[in-house]
């Protein structure tokens, strides 16, 4: 008896792993940020605090970040990222975004997608589009501090 289970739990493991990775579990052999490159976006399109993320073979994703992450892109637009952050990622095209906005005079506006146009990156908020050059995304942001949460744990 034990050598018959022994036979055949090698090939309970394979099988195992091969339905887990079709189903959509995470690509443990890359990091978001190699996942990124694969599908034709630079790097610092996330900032480095990514905690998780999980990808499915279908393309919808989920990215997890320490907290709410905020920074100003191109000294005009100031963006937040949730701290979860979902889609679809295609080659070129991130869509059905939730988590991401950027300040659009007063308001607080939901990125919906992005895609790769050339040298420069889409984003699109509802009807309205805006385009920054790759290049601005070399290296991922870096988070600002937040004073609103500063100011209220002190006065708890």
């Amino acid at each position: 008896m034990k050598y018959r289970f022994r036979a055949v739990l090698p090939t309970f493991v394979t099988f195992f792993t091969l339905c887990f990775s079709e189903s959509g579990g995470t690509f443990a052999n890359n990091t978001v940020y190699e996942e990124l490159v694969k599908n034709g976006f630079p790097v610092g399109l996330l900032p480095e605090t990514v905690v998780d993320y999980n990808i499915q073979t279908n393309g919808n994703f989920m990215v997890h970040l320490q907290e709410v992450c905020s920074f100003t892109l191109s000294k005009t637009y100031y963006v937040t990222y949730g701290s979860t952050i979902s889609g679809l990622l295609a080659y070129g095209a991130i869509s059905d975004l939730s988590g991401i906005s950027v300040k659009v005079f007063f308001f607080n506006l939901a990125v919906s997608s992005i895609y790769v146009r050339g040298n420069d990156l889409l984003f699109e908020v509802g009807f309205l589009s805006t385009k920054f050059p790759v290049t601005s995304f070399k290296e991922s942001p870096v988070c600002r501090l937040d004073l609103s949460l500063l100011s209220s744990a002190f006065t708890n």
